[in-house]
């Protein structure tokens, strides 16, 4: 099941290992529905339990891979304004933010920390707990909860570290 995922993944040394035992078992899951997400220094990818089998959402080359608190599969290969159910909104919000950066600045850390914040669920069912950005560069996350983004947490998986990036 996608919940016993972490069982087995610990025994595997590569995010293409786990990306080829993923596509040898058939993932199932009761509701509510779930997806993990893995990242690795070049590539990501999320994956969850659908009713035609595995769906995998592979991220760009040396890019990036935008998922919220929704149902992917029922997304794929839709344009943003055909996308409807919970955390719709933020999806179109993240898909248009994600092109500015890419046509202005490019992405990096810092704008896909301003996607978050822009993209956060403050009332409602699904209410934003935790935003994290992979940096697969430096093998580390940048961390919020509860929608505070003015403490952000670093969290080093090659020091094994976790540090405040804020003042007081």
């Amino acid at each position: 099941s996608v919940n016993s995922i972490g069982s087995w993944v610990y025994t595997l040394r590569t995010i293409d290992e786990i990306l080829a035992h993923i596509n040898r078992v058939n993932l199932f899951e009761s509701m509510p529905r779930i997806h993990r997400v893995f990242y690795g220094p070049d590539k990501a990818f999320a994956c969850e339990a659908s009713p035609n089998g595995n769906f995998i959402s592979l991220s760009e080359p040396n890019g990036y891979l935008v998922t919220t608190n929704f149902e992917l599969f029922k997304f794929d290969n839709l344009p943003p304004d055909k996308v409807h159910g919970p955390g719709d909104d933020r999806y179109r919000t993240a898909v248009q933010e994600i092109e500015k950066a890419r046509n202005s600045t490019g992405m990096n850390a810092a704008a896909a920390m301003r996607i978050l914040e822009r993209t956060a669920a403050s009332g409602g069912s699904y209410k934003t707990l935790c935003s994290m950005v992979f940096i697969p560069e430096t093998l580390s996350l940048r961390v919020v909860f509860d929608r505070n983004f003015e403490k952000e947490f670093i969290v080093s998986l090659t020091e094994k570290t976790v540090t405040a990036k804020w003042e007081g």
